[in-house]
């Protein structure tokens, strides 16, 4: 899923990317893969590496994991690209090429506003069901070449 996710949002080398829920890395190691494979120029790979990509989580745990994750990768020498905090609580401050922040939605900052649980999950399945037949659509367009 993760790489399905890479192949529509196609990061390109030079570009930003941040997850701010980041977990232990794999939408960013996707991306790095992709972008990577883009140019063998020294130092774009190395500003790939160094500082195009960004990664939030609230549990600090994952957080560590994904810093050892990247690092195993290649990935944030020097220092992590990765931070503890809530993201998705507000904006990062600052501008990323890709970043999917998009997940907020601001209307459910209101705890007490919250529609019922039963309601959400019917939501999330219905938008899941819909990207799945979008994503259906893209492959039976590809494969027609």
């Amino acid at each position: 899923m993760i790489e399905a996710i890479v192949a529509c949002v196609r990061p390109k080398i030079g570009e930003t990317v941040c997850d701010p829920a980041c977990g232990t890395g794999g939408f960013l190691l996707a991306a790095y893969e992709c972008m990577k494979s883009q140019s063998h120029d020294k130092e774009l790979l190395r500003k790939l590496r160094s500082h195009a990509l960004t990664g939030v989580d609230i549990v600090d745990e994952v957080v560590r994991l994904c810093a050892m994750n990247l690092y195993l990768h290649g990935i944030g020498n020097g220092g992590s690209p990765v931070r503890q905090g809530d993201a998705l609580a507000k904006a990062p401050g600052v501008n990323y090429d890709l970043d999917i922040f998009w997940l907020k939605d601001d209307s459910l900052e209101d705890i007490d506003a919250l529609p019922a649980p039963d309601l959400i999950a019917a939501e999330i399945v219905e938008n899941l069901e819909a990207a799945l037949e979008q994503f259906r659509s893209v492959a039976a367009e590809l494969e027609k070449g």
